[in-house]
């Protein structure tokens, strides 16, 4: 494990297991129920949130995507992020309660030094509104 929030808080890196499925799960489907919300729909916040509800799901995305988690201190996910082999970003989610606490950047500096290792990291992003800032101030364009 390493420790990279150093900006805002004391977080630590680790590569996600399927161990981690339960709180990747709770953690994507409370962000998209809460931090998403603000930006789709009632009914588009639900189908999303959905997508999360199968384990056999979460696993195949395990075998296909590289995924790291930000632990707090007490070893709690706060935030995860997934890179595919192509270098593209795939995913970051970021607990409510964590956001805008360097995490973020952390968990994409991290996909940058795993994807730009094997040649292959992508500065380019699709993100949803909140998500842009992060990307931005790492110099990503669109």
């Amino acid at each position: 494990m390493s420790e990279k929030c150093k900006n805002k808080i004391h977080c630590f890196l680790r590569p996600a297991t399927v161990a981690d499925i339960r709180e990747l799960r709770r953690l994507f489907q409370d962000t998209v129920l809460t931090v998403n919300a603000k930006d789709y729909t009632p009914e588009e916040v639900k189908d999303w949130a959905s997508c999360g509800d199968s384990t056999a799901h979460w696993e195949d995305l395990l075998s296909r995507f590289h995924f790291f988690v930000a632990l707090n201190a007490g070893k709690q996910i706060v935030g995860f992020a997934s890179v595919n082999g192509e270098g593209y970003l795939h995913s970051m989610f970021i607990h409510k309660d964590w956001q805008r606490k360097g995490i973020a950047s952390a968990l994409l500096s991290e996909m940058e030094s795993y994807a730009g290792g094997r040649g292959s990291w992508r500065n380019h992003f699709r993100s949803q509104h909140h998500g842009t800032p992060v990307f931005r101030a790492a110099g990503a364009t669109r």
